[in-house]
C-alpha cells in the first residue's frame, strides 16, 4: 500500500490527499488548511516588517455559487481545531458586538491531561479568536447588522495594540493583544446586495483572501473515494496541528527568498484603477503571510526559504 507519509510530511500536501477525490473543489480544502495553520499559531510567530510584528493571520473567503462545496470544505477543517484546547474557534451566527464581547473577555486556563506526562496548563485567549462562517447571507444576514460586521472585521484586522469599543450592554469592551482568523464562506449575489459600495475604498475587500474556485458540474463523484491510508494521516495531521499551537518565534528569510520578494515587489505594475491601491498595497503583507504558512506547513524551524517566498507569489 501506497503511504503518502513515506513521500512528504508537508501538512497541506497531506491534507489536500486525505480529503481524497470528491465533488468539492479542492483548491477549497488546500485553502481550508492553510487557514487553520494561522489560526493554530495565532500571533506566537511573525516576520518584521516595517519595525513591527506581521503575523499570518489571514481573513480567507471562499466566493463561489451556492451548493458549490464551502460546508464541505469547513466541515472537513473544524473537527481538527475543535480538539485543541488552545485554539478558540466559534462558528456560526455571530453580530458585530457579540465579537467584541467574546474577544474581550477573560483568559481561560485549563489543565489537560497527557499521555506521558502530569496535565498540562492551557491558557485560551479570547482575544485570539478562529472565526468560521460557513455562508454570510446566514450568519450575517443583510443590511446594517451586516455592514457593522464588516465595518468591525475591517478595523480588527491586524490590530494587536489595545483595541477599545463601547458596546450598549456591557459599557466599554477592551481587546488586548487581538489576533483573528476568519474563514468564510460567500456567494457574489450577497457580497453584491450586502456590501456598501464603499467596501473597496475602505479597505475591507483588500484585506481579504478571495478563492473563486467553483464546483465543476462535469466531475461527479456519487461519495468521496478516500485513499487507503486516511486514518494514518488523520492522526498525523492531528499531532501536527496540535504541535501548531506551541511554535513561538520570529521567521528568519534567507537571501534567496528576499531576492524573490524584491523582484515581484519592484517590478509588479499599478493598477489602472485609484479604487484598487489599497487592494495593491496590501498584496505584499499577503505574498509575506502566504509564505510563513507554507513555511509552517513543511517545519517548525521558522525560516522562510525561496520556494515558500516563489509559491506565495504565485
Amino acid at each position: 500500500m501506497r503511504r503518502i507519509l513515506d513521500e512528504t510530511t508537508d501538512l497541506v500536501h497531506l491534507y489536500k490527499h486525505h480529503v481524497g477525490l470528491s465533488e468539492v473543489p479542492v483548491d477549497l480544502h488546500v485553502w481550508a488548511a492553510i487557514a487553520g495553520i494561522a489560526a493554530c499559531v495565532a500571533d506566537r510567530v511573525w516576520i518584521m516588517k516595517l519595525g513591527k510584528k506581521l503575523t499570518p493571520a489571514l481573513y480567507t473567503m471562499m466566493v463561489t455559487s451556492s451548493a458549490a462545496g464551502k460546508g464541505g470544505a469547513v466541515d472537513v477543517l473544524t473537527p481538527y481545531l475543535e480538539e485543541l484546547d488552545a485554539v478558540n474557534m466559534y462558528s456560526g451566527v455571530i453580530t458585530a458586538q457579540k465579537l467584541i464581547q467574546m474577544m474581550a473577555g477573560p483568559k481561560i486556563k485549563k489543565h489537560v491531561a497527557k499521555e506521558t506526562a502530569p496535565s498540562e496548563l492551557v491558557v485560551k485567549e479570547p482575544s485570539k479568536i478562529f472565526l468560521v462562517t460557513e455562508e454570510l447571507g446566514w450568519c450575517l444576514g443583510t443590511g446594517p447588522p451586516a455592514i457593522e460586521f464588516i465595518r468591525t472585521m475591517t478595523g480588527i484586522y491586524n490590530k494587536s495594540n489595545k483595541i477599545q469599543k463601547a458596546t450598549v450592554t456591557r459599557g466599554r469592551a477592551v481587546i488586548h493583544h487581538a489576533s483573528l482568523n476568519w474563514f468564510a464562506g460567500t456567494t457574489i449575489q450577497w457580497l453584491v446586495d450586502s456590501l456598501p459600495k464603499n467596501a473597496i475604498e475602505g479597505g475591507f475587500i483588500g484585506r481579504l483572501i478571495i478563492i473563486d474556485s467553483d464546483r465543476d458540474v462535469r466531475i461527479r463523484h456519487r461519495d468521496a473515494i478516500f485513499p487507503p491510508d486516511r486514518d494514518e494521516v488523520i492522526a498525523h495531521l492531528m499531532k501536527r496541528f496540535r504541535r501548531l499551537t506551541t511554535v513561538e518565534g520570529e521567521f528568519r528569510v534567507t537571501k534567496e527568498a528576499r531576492q524573490i520578494e524584491d523582484q515581484w515587489y519592484y517590478s509588479r505594475p499599478e493598477p489602472d484603477d485609484v479604487r484598487l491601491i489599497p487592494i495593491w498595497r496590501r498584496q505584499h503583507d499577503h505574498m509575506l503571510k502566504l509564505a510563513m504558512v507554507l513555511s509552517l506547513s513543511e517545519s517548525h524551524d521558522l525560516r522562510i526559504m525561496r520556494r515558500h517566498m516563489m509559491a506565495a507569489v504565485i
